[in-house]
């Protein structure tokens, strides 16, 4: 399926298969190739997700601060290797499929915040790429 059919797919709410982490990370890449302010983004990809965990009863599996860190992370990714495929940018970076990589960033109290679930929050620990 291609990236357009897969993202329509995703946006309204009916993901082809599973989504993981990996499925994720596929959503804010493509979503950063198609909004050009990272807030934009960033807000794009939350609503998104947001909507997905509502849909499938999990409204608590969502969390507003993981899913922006995920994107301005990727973000970072894409400006220092312009022209690389997500494929390519994580074979480079084999890290961006760990999902526990947030936690060298926010301690488990501030993820876990009902403040991190709903808005942004700076990580506690070390900052992340700018």
């Amino acid at each position: 399926m291609n990236n357009a059919h897969w993202l329509a797919r995703v946006e309204s709410g009916h993901p082809p298969h599973g989504f993981g982490h990996y499925e994720h990370l596929r959503l804010a890449w493509l979503v950063l190739d198609d909004e050009p302010d990272l807030d934009a983004a960033t807000e794009r990809v939350s609503r998104t997700v947001r909507s997905l965990a509502e849909r499938h009863g999990q409204p608590q599996a969502y969390n507003r601060t993981i899913t922006d860190a995920w994107v301005r992370i990727l973000a970072h990714c894409r400006v220092a290797d312009p022209g690389a495929t997500l494929d390519e940018t994580v074979q480079r970076r084999p890290w961006l499929l760990d999902k526990r990589l947030l936690t060298r960033h926010y301690s488990p109290r501030v993820l876990a915040s009902a403040t991190a679930r709903t808005n942004w929050v700076e990580p506690d620990l070390v900052p992340l790429p700018a």
